[in-house]
């Protein structure tokens, strides 16, 4: 009997005709996402899976998949976006994102105070700030303590660049109910341009 279905995508990238740039680094990052999710498939879920056939569960094959956008690749920065979605039986199938934030330049994932040319403090508040003014235009969609929860969860692990702007994002849960899915709020590079070190849509 079946019991577990997994696929998992990710990108490889090549260096551009002429270049002297090495993907390896930013490949070998890819592929470590890639292996821990697989860990996770064959370890965790599986064993999720034996113990549901053993004790008859209908819900049987549990799914997992991963999925991936490649929102930027510039001379700056590259910006892997990948997407679990997972069905292990419950009432909804659960949906997490995350990013892998890429700086050819220093040949090493970016963290988010790399981005910046100010303290944490400045950069962190003026996310907050265009946060919550967002929220603020439609917070009946949102958790009453939207405001304490978009400061509870650490966003140096949940955002990542696009053509429109750097993207925080939040999970399934995490600020609203989940019919919300996975919340995204863009904030204009026009809007950070003061305090970013770098412009991620350069192309050279």
């Amino acid at each position: 009997r079946e019991i577990l279905r997994y696929e998992i995508k990710y990108p490889v990238f090549a260096a551009a005709e002429g270049s002297s740039a090495a993907p390896d680094q930013l490949n070998a990052g890819l592929a470590e996402i890639a292996d821990d999710y697989e860990q996770y498939a064959l370890e965790e879920l599986l064993t999720y899976a034996k113990q549901a056939s053993a004790a008859g569960d209908a819900a049987l094959p549990y799914t997992f998949s991963v999925d991936f956008t490649i929102e930027v690749c510039s001379v700056n920065a590259v910006s892997v976006v990948f997407l679990k979605t997972e069905h292990a039986g419950e009432t909804h199938d659960s949906h997490v994102q995350l990013a892998y934030n890429y700086s050819p330049v220093n040949d090493a994932a970016y963290a988010l105070s790399d981005v910046f040319s100010v303290p944490s403090s400045s950069y962190l508040s003026s996310i907050y700030e265009d946060i919550l003014a967002e929220i603020a235009t439609e917070p009946a969609a949102y958790y009453g303590d939207y405001e304490n929860l978009v400061r509870f969860f650490d966003i140096s692990t949940r955002w990542y660049f696009s053509e429109d702007g750097m993207v925080i994002f939040f999970n399934p849960f995490e600020i609203a109910p989940y019919d919300a899915g996975i919340v995204e709020f863009i904030l204009p590079y026009g809007n950070l341009s003061d305090i970013m070190k770098i412009n991620p849509l350069y192309m050279g």
